[in-house]
């Protein structure tokens, strides 16, 4: 878990030293209108740090196996307007709800981490399965960020 852990924090330095360093023309780009910008990537990340917490703390509590409920992606990220959030808000939302994360995670032991989970696609894991998918998707979308516009 250390290592998920450190991951995790190395992302969120990553993405908050470069949302520093570049213009908000950058981060508001869109090559397509119905692409996300930077900046609505960074919101997107918001709503899923949101989403897995929930899912974290829940399934500490919730009868097993945890049923995963879905979340509309698109719509959550069209709705809370990320577009135009101001990016010290945006920056600290996604901050602040990953320390969140984090702490929940340095309490996991090796029986938490072996709850069983059912996914949308009703195939059964477990919460480190969650936890690390979790990680990837937030490692896939700061390669996103991260890279130069095309």
């Amino acid at each position: 878990m250390q290592e998920t852990i450190h991951r995790i924090e190395n992302l969120l330095a990553q993405i908050n030293t470069y949302c520093l360093s570049v213009s908000i023309e950058d981060l508001n780009y869109k090559a397509e209108s119905a692409k996300w910008s930077k900046k609505e990537i960074l919101g997107h990340l918001v709503d899923s740090a949101m989403h897995n917490l929930h899912r974290f703390i829940e399934i500490q509590y919730e009868p097993k196996p945890y049923k995963i409920r879905t979340y509309n992606q698109v719509a959550m990220v069209a709705i809370n307007n990320y577009q135009h959030m101001k990016m010290p808000d945006l920056q600290n939302l996604l901050t602040i709800v990953n320390s969140r994360i984090l702490e929940v995670l340095k309490k996991q032991t090796n029986q938490t981490l072996s709850f069983e989970i059912i996914l949308d696609n009703n195939k059964k894991e477990s919460l480190d399965f969650l936890i690390k998918d979790y990680v990837k998707h937030l490692e896939h979308h700061s390669r996103q960020i991260l890279s130069e516009h095309k």
